[in-house]
């Protein structure tokens, strides 16, 4: 395994999901109070290049971050990064899991992500052994991993692939011909089995977009077993760890199932029991789970006035736009996400003007206090205390659904352009070597190349007008091109006309993409 990541590295990504603050988050939802999260110790299993480890240690500089890997390659790409950046609060290290011992101590949260499913089973026990033996009090483990039902399609196709490849030795070779299998299986399969096909087009179809590693040590590794849901958690309880939750609140929630689905499983008092069977009904094929010492005390019924211990943004916009909201008067009003697959209608104007504020703001969190001055604000002869009230109604049924987001952190950024924006130095050196950078929600954002150039200037030293001249400087000079209507602009009065209002545009989507400083 050590040579198959070292000749194929692994694309190491940041995961949302797994940011100490929103394992913080679901913690705290369930009432365990776990260690703060700008100020604990974290252990990566499985890091790779630190790509997911090192933006929470640039984030949060008060916490430790101790991140180990087999891969030497991808742990020195990993070490020189943490060096030109200069964090000193991080150690990756090249080293086996099963080689871990008591002298690592002991962390608050502990992270393997992509590993669980793709390792032998001495190394998933130990893995459980680490979260026993090297959790604190009330910390918490996250664990991704295949699940079943969902994955035996994708454990098909993989054993088709394993088959195929079995005679070449190579990695790019192997990567090569899974390729052209999955060609052929998408054409040949008869037309005759229309459920068989379509199913198997559509994974097929998925497996050949992704790229060669993943590919590669997805599908093609000795190792990569899938789980039903209760065996996770019979594994976890024999080791003395309990089941939190899931790194997503709303996949927790029965109501966002069909009405039959939700009346049965509401029945269900056993809350493994009733995450094994959302399992079965949504063909689940991959979980991402949070697991605590057996000891800790945690509680499922959520009380409404939960809603204020959490900063709060939504997903949610109206329908038809910020404008065509009058809160002068209540007129029923949707709410959707952005692919309008989820709907609401707000039963009364204090609830609309709830998440009226929230979508207005949805850049930044809010805290509960702001979110409900801000929207008391907006009414007349409404008093704090029952926008207050309708906040405690519709919030905690909302997190559940989706439509309002909670976080422990209210994030460090600017949701506005400030006078002279500046960036990160993660966001900018991430920006020098590529086209992807960490913004600072642990989202990836793909940036172009004038993007890619601009980050580079925000060091909160220069306003646009001064970006502007910047810029305007490298194009007279040769060094940058910029055209209007596909006509290449050479004279300085007509490049500062259309560059102008393209950095005010960059600058403002960097903002909305949490790149900018706080």
């Amino acid at each position: 395994m050590t040579t198959d990541y070292n000749d194929v590295p692994y694309v190491a990504l940041p995961y949302k999901a797994s940011r100490i603050d929103n394992i913080h988050t679901v913690a705290k939802f369930f009432g365990l109070e776990a260690p703060a999260f700008d100020k604990c110790r974290v252990l990566e299993l499985g890091c790779a290049t630190g790509a997911n480890l090192i933006p929470m240690a640039h984030m949060y500089p008060d916490s430790e971050f101790v991140g180990i890997d087999f891969s030497e390659k991808q742990i020195n790409a990993g070490k020189k990064c943490i060096e030109d950046l200069k964090i000193s609060n991080i150690k990756l290290e090249t080293k086996s899991i099963l080689d871990l011992d008591e002298s690592i101590g002991e962390f608050d949260y502990i992270i393997a992500h992509g590993v669980f499913s793709w390792v032998p089973a001495d190394v998933q026990e130990k893995i459980f052994s680490i979260c026993k033996k090297h959790l604190s009090k009330t910390g918490v483990a996250y664990v991704s991993y295949n699940t079943l039902p969902g994955w035996n399609m994708v454990r098909s196709i993989r054993d088709m692939m394993l088959y195929h490849t079995k005679d070449f030795k190579e990695p790019a070779q192997q990567v090569q011909q899974a390729r052209l299998l999955l060609d052929f299986l998408s054409k040949a399969a008869p037309e005759g089995l229309t459920a068989h096909k379509s199913s198997l087009k559509k994974e097929v179809e998925t497996l050949k977009n992704l790229p060669d590693a993943y590919l590669f040590h997805d599908h093609l590794e000795t190792n990569n077993q899938a789980f039903y849901f209760h065996e996770f958690a019979e594994k976890a309880a024999a080791n003395g760890l309990q089941y939190l939750g899931d790194s997503s609140i709303p996949s927790m929630f029965v109501g966002n199932h069909s009405k039959e689905a939700t009346e049965i499983l509401g029945k269900i008092d056993n809350i493994i029991k009733q995450e094994q069977y959302m399992d079965f009904v949504i063909n689940r094929r991959f979980r991402s789970t949070l697991i605590c010492h057996d000891n800790c005390s945690l509680t499922r019924a959520v009380k409404p006035e939960k809603i204020e211990e959490f900063f709060l943004s939504t997903t949610l916009m109206p329908e038809n736009g910020l404008n065509s909201v009058d809160l002068k008067a209540f007129k029923e009003t949707a709410f959707c996400n952005m692919e309008k697959t989820a709907k609401i209608n707000p039963q009364n104007l204090a609830a609309t003007a709830l998440l009226l504020v929230l979508a207005e703001n949805r850049s930044k969190p809010m805290s509960a206090d702001e979110l409900v001055k801000e929207a008391t604000s907006r009414l007349e002869n409404v008093e704090e205390d029952t926008i207050r009230q309708t906040l405690h109604q519709i919030g905690i049924p909302l997190v559940l659904s989706g439509g309002i987001i909670i976080s422990s952190d209210s994030g460090k950024y600017n949701a506005n352009v400030s006078e002279k924006p500046k960036t990160d130095e993660l966001s900018k050196y991430q920006a020098l070597y590529g086209p992807n950078t960490t913004n600072m929600r642990h989202d990836v954002i793909s940036l172009g190349i004038f993007e890619r150039l601009l980050i580079q200037e925000l060091d909160g030293k220069n306003n646009t007008d001064e970006l502007c001249k910047k810029f305007t400087k490298k194009i007279m000079a040769g060094e940058l091109d910029i055209a209007h209507e596909g006509v290449k602009l050479t004279e300085e009065a007509k490049i500062q006309k259309h560059l102008l209002p393209q950095i005010k545009g960059t600058l403002q989507n960097f903002a909305n993409n949490a790149l900018l400083d706080g």
